[in-house]
């Protein structure tokens, strides 16, 4: 789905905003973007759209997904269903649909996530978003592990070995 010239421009605007102003607004806010942008093939992405990616991406990548301000527990924490909430798997799956799953800056995140994994291979479902359950938490989950193999995937590493 193509962003009507409104949004693409508030998303665009934005993602130039001095980076002060965005650690208040990001990651919280931009996952849901960058998400989309992933969504779009890269041959129909537009200048504007291919500029908000590289600035959001950017954003991440100088926190290597985790570092903003204090630690904050909840990024590090594996939750679903996905909501609005950031955790370091959100950011994972669309920086690697946006292809930037071999950038170094993405090393610590990719880390967290393999250290995460348990000894049978599947990773545990650590918290939900709300009231939906859809599996036990901190029990092996399908979707976690679906998409943390994903991530690794698309990073390059496969069964979670380089």
């Amino acid at each position: 789905m193509m962003f009507g010239a409104q949004q693409r421009a508030r998303w665009v605007s934005m993602l130039s905003m001095p980076c002060t102003t965005l650690a208040l607004l990001l990651p919280r806010f931009a996952t849901s973007p960058m998400s989309a942008f992933a969504e779009i093939p890269p041959a129909r992405r537009s200048p504007d759209v291919n500029a908000a990616i590289e600035r959001g991406a950017e954003f991440f990548l100088e926190r290597k997904l985790l570092h903003e301000g204090h630690r904050f527990p909840w990024w590090y924490w594996l939750r679903y269903p996905w909501h609005y909430f950031y955790d370091v798997l959100v950011g994972l799956d669309f920086m690697t649909a946006l292809g930037y799953g071999e950038d170094p800056r993405m090393r610590e995140a990719l880390e967290h996530l393999l250290s995460k994994r348990r000894s049978d291979g599947r990773w545990a479902l650590d918290h939900t978003n709300g009231d939906m359950r859809l599996e036990p938490t901190r029990r092996p989950s399908k979707m976690i592990t679906f998409l943390a193999l994903r991530v690794l995937r698309r990073a390059g590493r496969r069964g979670g070995l380089r």
